[in-house]
């Protein structure tokens, strides 16, 4: 994986945000955690949380896989809400 730069980390959420929006989904929360930081050092664990249509979310996922930085994605939660689902996802990026 590409590293990316620390100057990226907005460019990075807005690109996560953007191929949200192509499938429909809304992302309700993109978290880094900088603890993981301190624990990994060059990895940096961010916490998603997306709602909508779970066939879309296939397609999303099939996205992510193109970000340059993207090293594995640890977790994923799918739970049934209202006319929907919610995912929540745990991603390791390369980071500089």
């Amino acid at each position: 994986p590409r590293k990316l730069a620390r100057g990226d980390m907005a460019k990075i959420f807005e690109d996560i945000e953007s191929k949200a929006a192509v499938y429909n989904l809304k992302l309700e929360e993109i978290t880094p955690d900088v603890n993981s930081l301190k624990e990994t050092p060059g990895y940096l664990l961010i916490h998603l949380v997306v709602t909508g249509d779970f066939f879309q979310f296939r397609e999303f996922l099939i996205d992510l896989g193109t970000i340059p930085s993207l090293v594995h994605i640890e977790e994923l939660r799918i739970r049934a809400i209202e006319e929907s689902r919610e995912i929540k996802l745990k991603i390791w990026l390369a980071q500089e």
